[in-house]
């Protein structure tokens, strides 16, 4: 086998024992040798991704709930919720990057496309700098043609 390429340094890492039925080291075994790659990079990698995905999970329900309750008084938090999912599958693996403010900011452009800068920054308690920077930025511009445009054509006859 070749060496573990884009494993971090060795000072960085937690030793443990971990047991696997036979089915799985064997399914493990045949992966490892069709990739030409360790067994605990394919199982490392493999929990990486699992990792990532519930703490998104886990992020996105405690954002969503911390939304209804302290934002905005008087917002509907239903139309939040969808907003923020769909914008979450309109950035993809960018998503998992962002910070709380900068998500809020994309989920409220997707809300209100048209709406003035300053106001959405008041809403979110953001400066309008900050929002605006975030309105300019590859994934804002995404963010609000894509909900513009489903807009737009929403009003058409």
């Amino acid at each position: 086998m070749p060496k573990v390429k884009g494993r971090k340094l060795r000072k960085d890492r937690i030793n443990f024992l971990m047991r696997l039925c036979p089915r799985q080291h064997q399914q493990l075994k045949r992966l490892a040798e069709h990739r030409q790659e360790t067994i605990a990079l394919i199982i490392e990698r493999y929990l990486e991704y699992m990792l990532l995905g519930e703490i998104a999970r886990l992020d996105r329900q405690q954002e969503q709930e911390q939304m209804a309750l302290a934002v905005v008084p008087n917002f509907e938090a239903k139309l939040y919720q969808e907003a923020y999912s769909e914008v979450e599958s309109l950035v993809g693996s960018a998503w998992l990057r962002m910070g709380e403010k900068r998500r809020r900011a994309l989920a409220f452009l997707a809300m209100f496309p048209y709406e003035a800068g300053h106001r959405l920054a008041r809403m979110m308690g953001m400066t309008r700098q900050g929002f605006q920077k975030i309105k300019e930025s590859e994934v804002g511009l995404k963010v609000i043609n894509h909900f513009s445009d489903r807009s737009l054509w929403s009003k058409r006859p």
